[in-house]
Order: structure tokens, then C-alpha cells, then sequence
């Protein structure tokens, strides 16, 4: 059967953040306010643990149905998931003084190498949504469709790729920023993207726009 790395579910998502009982119960309506409007479902660790100053911390998390979801039903909630990940970011680390919060919505990236061997990525936003996919199957749906994985995943490997090529082409660079892009370079390279010589900025744009 042919893999349709659009529509099928193979993508983990989720909001996960963890808070003292209090704050469950101040933001339980809008946890489950979210997760309805999404579609998905909140799951909540009864368990939780006690921290170093005996207060006890639960862990919540907004999940979808079935745990996985399609990079197509991210494009289409986008918008929803990073309105509703400011809005916890401030809920959580922001009460009080709403008017400090940093403009703006923060995502990071990272490559790792899971259990099985194989590279994943872990994508960060606002420190309360996470996405984890496995990298050679992100780089694939990216050369093939480059605009929705850009919107569903909120980066574009190939302008990453770009990038760090870039920066090896300065004719002044740091060793430290020479090694970390040599070094996703080649991680990117292993995992299916195309190989393309230094000085040829711009050639995967054309290609896959």
C-alpha cells in the first residue's frame, strides 16, 4: 500500500504542560474548551509527582483522538494551535502580567537519534506544544508538498538546509557555528534530502518552491 504522507495519521502532536491541582481547576474549562474545538481530548496524569518543595505537580496533556493526526489536519488547525498555545503560555507563565509577554510565538527544532537508531525531530512552540516526527518521512512530504509541511510543522527543512549552507559558504565563520552546520547538514543529507554543492543557494527553492 502506498504511504499518503499527507492524509495519514503518523505524526505525534500534543500540548502538554504540567501544573499544581489549583491551576487544573482554574483552566480546566478552557483545557477542555480546547480540545473540543480542536477535536481532540485532554488526558490528565491523576498520579502526578511532588516536587522539591512538596507541592504537587499533575500533567496535562491535549491529544488527538487516536494519539496520531495527519500533516493535512495540522495545516487546517494551524491557526487554532498556535492561538491556543499563546494563550496557555500566558495562562501558565504570564498571570498576573499579561503585559510582559514577549511578542511573537517561540519554536525551536532539534534532530535526535530515538531508541530504534532512526533521527526524529522534536518541534517546540511556546514551550506547550510539541511535535514529533520521524525526520526521513518530514523530509519526504516536504520535497513533495514544500507549502503544507511549512504550515503544518511551522519550519521548512530545505530553508534550514539553505541556511546552514549559508553559513559555510561566509568567508568568515566561528568553528562553533561551522560544526553545528556541518552537522545538520549531514543529518539532513543521511535522511533524504538532496545533496546539492556549496554556492548554489536558492536550487531546492526553485525546484520544490
Amino acid at each position: 500500500m502506498t504511504e499518503d504522507l499527507e492524509n495519514d495519521k503518523w505524526v505525534e502532536a500534543y500540548f502538554s504542560l504540567n501544573c499544581i491541582s489549583n491551576t487544573i481547576i482554574k483552566l480546566k474549562k478552557e483545557f477542555i474548551n480546547y480540545a473540543e474545538e480542536l477535536d481532540w481530548e485532554v488526558e490528565v496524569d491523576k498520579e502526578g509527582h511532588i516536587d522539591d518543595d512538596g507541592e504537587k505537580w499533575f500533567g496535562v496533556k491535549i491529544i488527538p483522538k487516536g494519539k496520531k493526526c495527519s500533516p493535512e489536519e495540522l495545516r487546517e488547525k494551524r491557526d487554532l494551535i498556535e492561538g491556543f498555545a499563546v494563550s496557555i503560555f500566558r495562562d501558565i507563565h504570564y498571570v498576573g502580567r499579561e503585559s510582559e509577554l514577549p511578542e511573537g510565538v517561540g519554536l525551536t527544532w532539534i534532530p535526535y537519534k530515538s531508541e530504534d537508531k532512526k533521527y526524529r525531530v522534536n518541534i517546540n512552540l511556546a514551550e506547550v506544544f510539541i511535535i514529533d516526527v520521524d525526520l526521513k518521512r518530514l523530509i519526504k512530504l516536504e520535497m513533495g508538498n514544500h507549502n503544507l509541511s511549512k504550515k503544518a510543522f511551522g519550519i521548512s527543512l530545505i530553508e534550514c538546509y539553505e541556511e546552514k549552507l549559508d553559513i559555510l559558504n561566509r568567508i568568515f565563520v566561528g568553528e562553533r557555528d561551522k560544526a553545528q552546520s556541518e552537522a545538520i547538514i549531514k543529518i539532513l543529507e543521511e535522511n533524504g534530502m538532496p545533496k546539492i554543492p556549496y554556492k548554489k543557494k536558492g536550487f531546492l527553492k526553485r525546484i520544490f518552491g
